[in-house]
């Protein structure tokens, strides 16, 4: 199969639009923000925050170091010094932005952490299908929402024993993150 030999190339994977766009968000995050030291959180949108307080979740990130960065289907990982997560989902129209810290905030802004450096990292989205969250446990996380291994941790007799059985057109079935990154 043709696409299986596309899958072990060292590009990435083609036949998921969005795992791309979330890849260039975390090597960009990792490039500006890992090291910085949150001194502040502005929440825009506070019903994109799940399963946490806007309020408790500025006071778990006030001063923590972002450490690290990971990519998991199209959810990007921040990492903390104390091994916590927050996680964001772009929905379909989320973007990244690091700046300086000029006082206003984008329009659409649902989250800036703010940084000791006198920058910040903004989570903006215009229709509000993105959302944030904030992990203690990252395999507590994806065993809770039903999340399996992410597409570049699969072997090739493990992707296509995952599309054994399914019927219809492929690029559809590709597409749909229940087959590719829960494996169900």
């Amino acid at each position: 199969c043709q696409l299986i030999v596309l899958m072990n190339q060292t590009t990435y994977p083609f036949f998921m639009p969005e795992l791309p766009d979330v890849e260039v968000f975390r090597r960009e995050v990792a490039e500006d923000s890992v090291g910085e030291i949150v001194t502040s959180v502005s929440i825009g949108t506070p019903r994109m925050i799940k399963f946490i307080s806007p309020k408790e979740l500025s006071g778990r990130l006030n001063g923590e170091k972002i450490t690290g960065t990971f990519r998991h289907g199209k959810n990007l990982f921040l990492k903390t010094k104390k091994n916590m997560f927050l996680r964001i989902h772009f929905g379909m129209t989320g973007n990244l932005e690091f700046e300086t810290d000029s006082g206003e905030l984008p329009k659409h802004t649902c989250l800036a952490l703010h940084f000791k450096s006198g920058r910040r990292l903004i989570f903006v989205d215009p229709r509000k299908f993105g959302s944030v969250e904030f992990i203690d446990d990252f395999d507590d996380f994806l065993h809770k929402a039903h999340i399996g291994p992410d597409i570049e941790t699969l072997s090739s007799d493990e992707f296509v024993t995952i599309l054994h059985g399914k019927k219809g057109q492929l690029k559809p079935t590709l597409m749909d993150l229940l087959y590719i990154v829960t494996g169900k």
